[in-house]
């Protein structure tokens, strides 16, 4: 990969950050007071949605005998807002699987959705581009790929030529590096790969905390688990196992501006240190953020 890929996959990088902040502002503004002020245009898509929703909820027998003969009635007529309307109040308690906390809830909260979603873009954006990073510093320099790990002779024969062979170990080395989260991956950069990005402690400590959100939202749907608690020390201060984590929007905006900056200052770096670009020359296409709270 050379430098003008390499600075492509960057400005890939911001730009997705950037894009990903713009849905979930657009989708908060459309399904602020859902179904109410709905777009005409995008009614039947979300009706239709709405619609495929309840009917397996219908068929997992979750609902109760109102709703099916409400939702039976209804069937098929997902462009009108009063369908809409009723819809999203069957849809609403067995999404949340009637969790006491938002039993008495009549809409679903379409805005925690969208943050939800941001944030785990947010770090899938940033464990892309510090993947591409990783395996452009392997091209330039192949002797971080020394280790005492065996190859198999299939796997040698197989590939034909070293640069295949070299190819697989960078991306063997990727993938494992993708299972560390990533303040574990900073901290290989430094001692493997002898790059050092500044980041303050609190910051770390809050990427971490903010990562581990992410993990559970993944496989947990945004419950508190026992490995969550245990990850995060004193920020699990008030949560119990069971509890949802609800995360504001200056949160999210807080992660996006450290992620844009992390990823900002890796991509000089390894411009500079690697590729042999000048500070001046790569700095042309940096990127920065400064983190604004909504007040």
């Amino acid at each position: 990969m050379d430098w003008q890929i390499y600075k492509k996959r960057y400005h890939l990088f911001i730009a997705s950050l950037n894009a990903s902040g713009i849905l979930t502002s657009v989708s908060s503004v459309i399904f602020k007071d859902f179904p109410d002020n709905l777009p005409p245009n995008i009614r039947k898509t979300v009706g239709f949605g709405l619609e495929q929703i309840i009917l397996a909820a219908k068929n997992a027998g979750i609902l109760n005998k109102s709703q099916v003969e409400t939702f039976d009635k209804r069937s098929g007529k997902f462009e009108d807002s009063e369908t809409i309307s009723i819809y999203s109040e069957i849809i609403g308690p067995y999404l949340f699987l009637k969790a006491s906390e938002f039993a008495a809830k009549k809409r679903f909260n379409w805005e925690k959705l969208a943050i939800s979603q941001q944030l785990i873009m947010i770090f899938t954006f940033f464990d892309a581009f510090f993947s591409d990073s990783i395996r452009s510093i392997c091209k330039i320099k192949p002797e971080f790929l020394r280790r005492d790990k065996p190859i198999s002779w299939r796997d040698v024969l197989e590939q034909g030529d070293f640069d295949k062979i070299q190819q697989q170990l960078i991306e063997a080395y990727v993938f494992e590096l993708g299972w560390k989260d990533i303040e574990e991956r900073l901290k290989t950069l430094e001692k493997e790969i002898n790059l050092r990005l500044d980041i303050i402690e609190d910051d770390i400590k809050f990427l971490h905390y903010a990562e581990q959100i992410r993990n559970i939202l993944v496989h947990s749907g945004g419950r508190v688990t026992p490995e969550f608690l245990r990850r995060v020390g004193s920020f699990a201060k008030g949560f119990k196992i069971g509890d949802y984590v609800n995360i504001e929007s200056n949160f999210l905006r807080k992660l996006n501006s450290l992620i844009t900056n992390i990823g900002g200052e890796l991509y000089l770096k390894v411009s500079t240190k690697f590729f042999g670009i000048s500070k001046s020359d790569a700095r042309n296409f940096f990127v920065t953020s400064k983190y604004k709270p909504n007040i």
